[in-house]
């Protein structure tokens, strides 16, 4: 059983220097949960669980089915380290998570957008966010 970096922080949205709201991720308010238990030399089990944590800072676990799925994500996530093949997990990894990444940050644009007061919206936009997230969905549609 490998455990690195669980620790996270949850933190609430914050103004930038220019006024502007950086909310919080929605990817930032989810956790897991390593429970352990270590009585037997080299005999031990442990229980994975998830969920999120609400605008009001509630730690509400995943149930039914959205347990199910966080189950299968872990699952999918962990398996290459069981294969033999690690070097090429890596690479495939690589450019999945370049599109993945491209793809977060045009959703963060959108929710900023969604959740950020119009006015200052408005106030504080700048030609060079409208072109960045014009150059955003030129790149996800090419790809």
């Amino acid at each position: 059983l490998i455990m690195y970096s669980l620790g996270n922080f949850f933190f609430p949205s914050l103004l930038s220097i220019n006024g502007r709201l950086q909310p919080s991720k929605k990817e930032s308010r989810k956790y897991l949960i390593v429970q352990s238990d270590f009585t037997k030399v080299n005999n031990f089990s442990y229980v994975i669980k998830g969920g999120w944590v609400t605008k009001n800072y509630a730690i509400r676990p995943y149930l039914n089915e959205e347990s199910r799925r966080f189950t299968e994500k872990i699952a999918k996530l962990t398996a290459p380290i069981l294969s033999q093949d690690y070097s090429s997990y890596w690479e495939t990894y690589q450019a999945g998570r370049i599109r993945e990444l491209r793809k977060e940050s045009l959703k963060e644009a959108f929710w900023k957008c969604l959740v950020m007061p119009k006015r200052q919206l408005f106030s504080t936009i700048r030609f060079a966010d409208i072109r960045r997230n014009i150059d955003r969905i030129c790149t996800i549609i090419k790809n």
